[in-house]
């Protein structure tokens, strides 16, 4: 969202149009080839004794099926501790491609995501569509496949009265969606964080749900045992909180993303449902959902 920001302050007619380009490898873990693992480890010049150690830890390695056992050559081992490292040092590459100027790759663990700018439709077109066509051509260079059916790409601009691009990966046309997950996050076109506050707050209302079933108000688990249910509650309300607290200056967030905190803390006090929010939060001692937002 820093780039966002960037390009889409100052004068209007400075402004850049923006879009982001979430991308999809199937299987990705399970589909580096150990041979390009290899290569990566030689490229950045490990220490020979390491890449015979990383070669003899994959050698011999094997999956049990129901049709019996069969031998693996690719992917990296997932719960180990040199797993994701692997990954990474496999990964560098795709995020040391040189791309359009205005374009930048976004990477955590196997989620990649292309940003692009540009001051005209046609600009932002060619910088995205030329920096997704090398993304997808280093893809199947290393042996994964990049799903152009589940890429999907969103506008990301404060900039109005503009014509929609194309975004395409070879002759495949990429659906450009109003609102788009990533990473956890609810993306809107319209920017702002309230869809994403509004998935959060129904995600938390169904869990609090879910939670008030163990939580009867005659009888039931001990005070201290109904707050600590409520974090599952809280955890979920405040995933990446640092990211949109800012939001919570509008009434209508707070007054959403406070209605499952509001439910859970009825049960923590074993209280009528008619106690407002202000009370209930004193009575369970439980902190605000908003003030919780802006600690973190």
């Amino acid at each position: 969202m820093n780039i966002v920001n960037r390009v889409g302050s100052g004068q209007f007619y400075t402004r850049k149009l923006c879009a982001l380009a979430s991308l999809d490898a199937a299987n990705a873990f399970n589909s580096a080839p150990w041979e390009k693992i290899d290569a990566a480890l030689i490229h950045k010049r490990f220490p020979a004794y390491l890449i015979k150690m990383i070669r003899s830890y994959f050698d011999g390695r094997s999956i049990i099926t129901e049709s019996g056992r069969r031998l693996v050559t690719t992917g990296v081992p997932q719960g180990s501790v040199i797993g994701p490292i692997l990954w990474n040092i496999f990964y560098d590459g795709l995020m040391r491609l040189e791309l359009s100027e205005g374009v930048q790759i976004v990477c955590f663990a196997d989620d990649a995501a292309v940003v692009a700018t540009g001051h005209t439709t046609w600009l932002l077109e060619k910088a995205m569509n030329d920096s997704l066509q090398l993304v997808s051509t280093w893809m199947e260079e290393q042996g994964l496949l990049l799903s152009s059916s589940k890429t999907l790409t969103i506008m990301l601009t404060t900039k109005r009265g503009y014509d929609k691009p194309t975004f395409k990966i070879g002759d495949t046309v990429i659906e450009l969606s109003d609102d788009m997950r990533y990473l956890g996050m609810q993306l809107s076109s319209v920017l702002g964080y309230r869809k994403h506050i509004e998935v959060a707050s129904n995600k938390g209302t169904r869990t609090a749900a879910a939670r008030s079933r163990l939580m009867p108000n005659v009888g039931g688990p001990s005070a201290a045992k109904r707050k600590l249910l409520t974090t599952v509650v809280h955890s979920q309300l405040l995933y990446a909180a640092p990211i949109w607290c800012g939001a919570l200056q509008h009434e209508v967030n707070r007054n959403k993303l406070s209605f499952p905190q509001r439910k859970m803390a009825l049960r923590v006090a074993s209280a009528y449902c008619t106690v407002s929010y202000a009370a209930i939060m004193v009575v369970a001692v439980i902190i605000p959902i908003h003030l919780l937002a802006a600690e973190r």
